[in-house]
């Protein structure tokens, strides 16, 4: 396409400059005034209006009362995990990242046609493996030291 086209992929970058210029000059004279405004607006007030916008966001990915329903249950568990001490960063990665993990999971188990051993084979994954055991001990010895 750079080939055949040039023109066009040079005033796709013109405009994506020039938009980029276009929104720090609005944050720069606009959002310097109005940010302010909007971090002293009370919590009881903003907070329902960002769950509204996002359950319309959550709605609006595929149009399904399937997803608004998911999201509202995770936001009653990271509601309580807060409560109770838990760190939400996990719960947020997890949503994130779920569906894609699933889906390279999937598409890595039909290359290997079900078997797990490829996983561990090569000298990165496991220093991956390594790592990843190394850091829940230690979680979990911090965790054992702190309670008892």
């Amino acid at each position: 396409m750079t080939q055949e086209h040039p023109d066009l992929i040079v005033g796709i970058f013109v405009y994506f400059l020039l938009s980029t210029v276009c929104m720090y000059l609005v944050m720069i004279l606009a959002g310097a005034r109005i940010f302010p405004i909007i971090l002293r607006v009370k919590k009881s007030f903003l907070l329902p209006i960002v769950l509204v916008f996002s359950l319309i966001g959550c709605y609006n990915i595929n149009y399904s009362l399937t997803d608004t329903w998911v999201s509202f249950i995770f936001g009653i568990m990271g509601f309580f995990f807060s409560r109770h001490g838990y760190p939400l960063v996990p719960l947020v990665i997890t949503i994130v990242l779920g569906s894609m993990f699933e889906k390279q999971l999937r598409t890595a188990m039909l290359l290997t046609e079900g078997q797990l051993l490829p996983f561990v084979t090569t000298p990165l994954s496991m220093i991956f493996l390594l790592l990843s055991a190394i850091y829940v001990y230690y979680s979990l010895r911090s965790r054992k030291k702190n309670l008892g």
